[in-house]
């Protein structure tokens, strides 16, 4: 690549087209320096809400490195990745993720390590001078915290039946966070347990037979309910809501080796099955106890591999 960055042009004007093109206002072409900045301020909002989107489901990418962050604001290579069975603050799967470089807690931080080399990359498009140029670019940086912050508090309020979070709701969280971590709690069906009791439909779900809530939960669950009494925003839906962000089943770990194993073996049909119950996430059906349920101890993925 030259020093002008010229034979990044095409590809920036592709990229622009194809991904950004909602956000009209900026100039099409990659030869105008706002082109650049149009394409780093996408990929930030994307990267934001995605990772987001993994933190409040317990889900562990595991090989975070740049390679594998695409320009259109998603990812790639998926062999090492994990949801979460038990809550675990530092949850990490990878085999050769030896110092948890991109373990569940440091996803956010890894993703704005991305977005800063993307934005190294792309200064000669952004402006002739450089010292502008990495002006430019730091704004956009800068905002992505505050971006993951409001896209990651949006979805953890709607997975608590909170129509927003305020200061104090930070320490009832990590209250939460805590208790599932000593118990060893399956992170999945605590946030659907909270989802049924505070739609009261508990007893019409296999969920009794799957997850059962220790008397220090139960006891955080009054603070939680006396909480959600001081909703504002439409009490009813904000509760209904929780039905549409809490997943009952995930594609837990032991599910997909097992999928793995068999489809190595020809054995598609139940494979089959996997993917057409993964299609509806949140709702509960009839064999949901085979679906949903956590892994037995001989069961449990605690590494993942590249090569899977």
């Amino acid at each position: 690549m030259t020093r002008s960055g010229d034979e990044l042009v095409p590809l920036v004007d592709y990229i622009v087209s194809r991904h950004f093109s909602e956000t009209a206002d900026a100039p099409q072409s990659a030869s105008h320096p706002s082109a650049a900045v149009k394409l780093l301020d996408g990929v930030c909002q994307h990267f934001a809400r995605l990772t987001s989107h993994w933190q409040v489901l317990g889900f562990v990418h595991g090989v975070l490195n740049t390679d594998n962050a695409l320009l259109c604001g998603e990812t790639i290579d998926y062999g090492p990745c994990a949801f979460m069975d038990h809550f675990d603050p530092q949850a990490c799967f990878s085999s050769i993720d030896r110092q948890g470089r991109y373990a569940w807690p440091n996803q956010p931080g890894i993703m704005h390590w991305n977005l800063a080399v993307l934005a190294e990359c792309l200064l000669p498009l952004i402006h002739d001078d450089e010292e502008t140029a990495k002006h430019a670019a730091q704004e956009i940086i800068d905002q992505y915290p505050a971006r993951f912050h409001a896209h990651h508090q949006h979805w953890l309020a709607a997975k608590l039946g909170l129509d927003r979070l305020t200061e104090p709701d930070h320490s009832l969280i990590q209250r939460f966070h805590d208790i599932l971590a000593s118990h060893e709690l399956d992170f999945t069906l605590a946030f659907r347990w909270l989802t049924e009791v505070a739609n009261e439909s508990l007893q019409h779900t296999p969920l009794p037979e799957l997850f059962s809530a220790p008397e220090e939960l139960s006891d955080w669950a009054e603070d939680w309910q006396r909480r959600r009494q001081l909703n504002t925003v439409d009490p009813e839906s904000v509760t209904r809501a929780m039905q549409f962000v809490n997943p009952a089943i995930i594609p837990r770990n032991h599910l997909v080796q097992r999928g793995i194993d068999l489809a190595e073996k020809g054995e598609l049909d139940w494979v089959e099955r996997l993917v057409q119950r993964g299609r509806k996430p949140f709702e509960w059906q009839a064999d949901d106890l085979e679906w949903a349920r956590p892994p037995h101890e001989d069961e449990r993925v605690t590494r993942t591999f590249c090569g899977t």
